[in-house]
């Protein structure tokens, strides 16, 4: 049980720690910014576990990080955020 609590800790962790640059760019004080910002976050941590041993150690540059926030608005909000 004590590994189990381990485990758990550390990955939400890992989720933290890639969502916190994410948050500073993108949160704007909306709660489904922050769902979204953790969702990206997730897919982001499984992603890096199942990159080439080449690419390991690298981080995702931020310009990929903003194109896939970008693509998990729908397409209203999209629209509205381009008119701001």
């Amino acid at each position: 049980m004590y590994e189990l609590g381990v485990k758990q800790s550390k990955h939400g962790k890992a989720i933290r720690r890639i969502a916190e640059p994410l948050m500073n760019k993108h949160w704007k004080n909306d709660v489904t910014n922050l769902h979204r910002i953790y969702r990206v976050s997730e897919y982001l941590l499984t992603r890096q576990k199942r990159s080439s041993n080449k690419d390991e150690g690298k981080l995702v540059n931020e310009s990929s990080l903003g194109s896939f926030f970008k693509s998990c608005l729908s397409t209203e909000e999209n629209k509205k955020r381009k008119k701001k």
